[in-house]
């Protein structure tokens, strides 16, 4: 192998382990959290299918930015899943617009979780977190957060 190759392959190592020991910080610095447990900017994947993992927003594996949290109003006794989804829609997407001035863009979408009937709706009651995701699908939604970018803003 020739000097320069070398050196060339050296430094694709040494990048490669510096972005592996940023990977590995960032993942140290998570923690787990139950899904209507999320707070305003939480950046979170999901682990379980009712617990996230809450990530630094600038691991690109995130999937999910709470930008609100609010109530449904009908207190510990969820309404049925049309009625919640349509009051989580209208929280959503005002909540949203009014913080950053636009609706959801194109790429992007609302998440919305609330409390299942029975001991979560007892604990929670109508609270409602709210969540911007990529669209469709909500795929990994890349290094940092997308609230600004999603309204159009830059």
């Amino acid at each position: 192998m020739t000097p320069v190759r070398r050196l060339a392959m050296l430094a694709v190592l040494g990048a490669t382990t510096a972005c592996l020991a940023g990977t590995t910080s960032a993942a140290t610095a998570s923690h787990r959290v139950f899904y209507l447990a999320m707070k305003t900017g939480d950046c979170t994947t999901q682990a379980t299918s009712k617990s996230y993992l809450v990530l630094p927003c600038a691991n690109a594996r995130h999937q999910f930015e709470v930008y609100a949290v609010g109530h449904g109003g009908w207190g510990k006794t969820p309404p049925s899943h049309s009625a919640a989804f349509a009051r989580a829609q209208q929280l959503c997407t005002s909540s949203f617009q009014r913080r950053y001035g636009g609706p959801i863009g194109t790429g992007y979408g609302w998440w919305a979780f609330w409390a299942d009937p029975g001991a979560e709706a007892a604990t929670y009651g109508d609270r409602i977190v709210c969540a911007l995701v990529r669209w469709p699908g909500h795929p990994p939604m890349g290094a940092g957060t997308h609230f600004r970018q999603a309204a159009g803003r830059r």
